[in-house]
């Protein structure tokens, strides 16, 4: 999955673990139909969650993308930033095997716990 356009065959799977956690989930596939918020320069989030607990509402956004690379962690910790402004929380996703490849080729270690 190098191509761009096919980050939304990645949706599905983040929607449905947002779902499993209770969250009335929106997707931005067809591109343009999900939640768009002027205050994040136009974009809209790939995936968005929403519920309301203990009458408080829970906003969460996930930036997907498709691969690893400089350019695209850059891209999404951008989007995210923005995010952040409007959401109560907010994650990036990779696909694992993505960021396996790129933590073996970087010699990343990650934190444990």
């Amino acid at each position: 999955m190098t191509d761009e356009k096919s980050e939304h065959l990645l949706y599905p799977i983040v929607a449905e673990f947002l779902r499993r956690k209770g969250f009335d989930v929106r997707i931005d596939y067809p591109k343009g139909t999900g939640i768009k918020f002027n205050l994040l320069k136009g974009w809209t989030i790939d995936v968005v969650g929403i519920k309301t607990e203990d009458g408080r509402k829970e906003v969460v956004a996930v930036e997907v993308k498709n691969r690893v690379s400089p350019l695209s962690v850059m891209q999404a910790l951008s989007q995210a930033e923005i995010y952040q402004k409007a959401c109560t929380k907010v994650y990036i996703a990779f696909p694992a095997s993505e960021w396996d490849k790129a933590v073996s080729y970087t010699h990343l270690t990650l934190p444990t716990n």
